[in-house]
């Protein structure tokens, strides 16, 4: 796991990078950090059903991603790790789409957690 924090005296951001899902450990560092007002969560390179037992301990599917996004408790979230490099055989634009369904499944709002377009670039305010 590897997680990198950036820590101001009014903004608390983190990057849960190559990260497989933790969720006991992703609430102690929600607790131990709150608020957070932005993550940076891998939701690609999760793999087929055949390679998840490989890839599940460094990289987070989209589901998963969304129960990070909860247990941290962070405020906004973006989707990253996805849509450049076929790492793993789920098809390349997928994560996106599997982000969607399962933001509903979990009662998260589109807002709150997002993925950008390539070259899309996106403004907020803690």
């Amino acid at each position: 796991m590897l997680l990198r924090f950036l820590l101001t005296r009014s903004v608390v951001s983190i990057h849960t990078q190559d990260t497989g899902y933790c969720g006991e450990i992703f609430k102690k560092v929600g607790l131990k950090y709150q608020p957070i007002h932005f993550s940076a969560i891998p939701i690609g390179a999760y793999g087929s059903k055949s390679e998840r037992w490989f890839h599940k301990i460094s990289h987070m599917n989209p589901d998963e991603a969304v129960k990070c996004h909860k247990d941290i408790g962070s405020k906004k979230s973006m989707g990253v790790h996805w849509g450049t490099f076929q790492l793993t055989a789920e098809p390349l634009f997928e994560p996106p789409i599997k982000l969607n369904e399962a933001k509903k499944q979990q009662g998260v709002e589109d807002d709150d957690f997002f993925v950008l377009n390539h070259g899309e670039t996106k403004c907020f305010r803690p």
